[in-house]
């Protein structure tokens, strides 16, 4: 099912507001604040800020009329943008109820909670690339179109990363701690080698997140990542061809929006035609997930974007014998319409 133009325009603006909402509240997290110190009868001012879990200050100046003006202009500026970041939020809010109203899918509200700490921790929105069936979810607003609710619904958050590149994110991030910032407890689960570290997390109440990285060359089991501290990705065979040229949008969450990395929707309904090929006996249902999402995405792309899917398609079949082996398979597999839609 095809949106209509007016909800389409309002998703845009959504992902506007939330784009914007999310650099001022960054902005204002990063800021300064001045604290006022009496030492030995004199006051003085000192910087304040939050780092690293712990608050840091440092020394400005005494306090003098140069410098309590300097103080209270910021501290205008700053009751300033709160107000505006208020501002916003409340907008998110309603376009947020307004788009769930016009169809497009929400999420759980735990799910959510945790998405939006990963994507404050800059986890999902910069550093990695957040995939599986929650992409599927935001290409709905995206392409202005509905897809299966059945289709849609997921406890699984999967995050690829390129290990082959250092996560720029101000040190290393204890991944495990973010994700515990959620009412819900967060443990890892055990690898297949003893002392090796865990590629998911997973909490009391079900929600399990995975962190998966490109194979290059040879099977590599799990892999470190780079700027992230206790915690390994699995390594996947065709995951570089999915996470390349990401592109960045929102997902609607109850009382607002989260920005996010997907891949981009061409890419990841080629790839799920490989994924689904490779799927064994006993992954019947989610091989059957992986073709139903890349035929309801195909079909979309096909009147949308149709040189890009078919410009995707092709740089995959062009990657070698085994590639173009899978792809055919899954494409035997879709109904006829599709596969003429690919073949054409």
């Amino acid at each position: 099912m095809r949106l209509d133009l007016a909800i389409r325009t309002l998703f845009a603006e959504f992902q506007e507001s939330v784009f914007a909402r999310a650099a001022l509240a960054r902005e204002l997290k990063q800021s300064n604040t001045y604290v006022r110190k009496k030492v030995k009868g004199k006051v003085y001012w000192y910087l304040q800020r939050y780092e690293d879990g712990q608050y840091k200050q440092q020394y400005f100046g005494p306090s003098n009329i140069k410098n309590d003006s300097l103080v209270e202009k910021a501290r205008r500026e700053s009751r300033k943008n709160k107000s505006f970041l208020k501002q916003l939020g409340d907008r998110e809010t309603r376009q947020a109820a307004m788009l769930r109203k016009g169809g497009l899918p929400g999420m759980d509200k735990r799910v959510a909670t945790v998405l939006l700490n990963l994507s404050d921790a800059r986890l999902i929105n910069e550093g990695g690339v957040l995939v599986g069936t929650l992409a599927l979810n935001a290409y709905a607003g995206i392409l202005g179109a509905l897809f299966e609710k059945t289709t849609l619904k997921t406890n699984d958050i999967d995050v690829a990363y390129d290990s082959s590149l250092e996560i720029a994110l101000g040190g290393s991030i204890d991944v495990q701690a973010i994700l515990n910032k959620s009412s819900a407890t967060f443990r890892g689960v055990p690898g297949f080698k003893m002392g090796e570290l865990p590629a998911a997390f997973i909490s009391s109440d079900g929600i399990r997140v995975d962190f998966v990285v490109p194979q290059r060359g040879r099977p590599r089991g799990v892999v470190p990542i780079r700027g992230l501290a206790g915690i390994a990705g699995v390594s996947l065979p065709f995951l570089d061809f999915l996470i390349e040229s990401p592109i960045r949008t929102v997902l609607i969450a109850p009382n607002g929006g989260i920005p996010v990395q997907v891949p981009d929707p061409s890419r990841y309904a080629v790839h799920k035609l490989i994924v689904a090929s490779r799927r064994s006996v006993v992954e019947s249902a989610k091989r059957k997930k992986d073709l139903v999402q890349a035929s309801q995405l195909i079909e979309v792309l096909a009147d949308e974007y149709p040189s890009e899917l078919i410009a995707r398609y092709k740089e995959a079949s062009k990657r070698g014998t085994k590639w173009m082996r899978l792809l055919k398979k899954a494409v035997s597999e879709l109904p006829s319409n599709i596969q003429e839609l690919l073949l054409s």
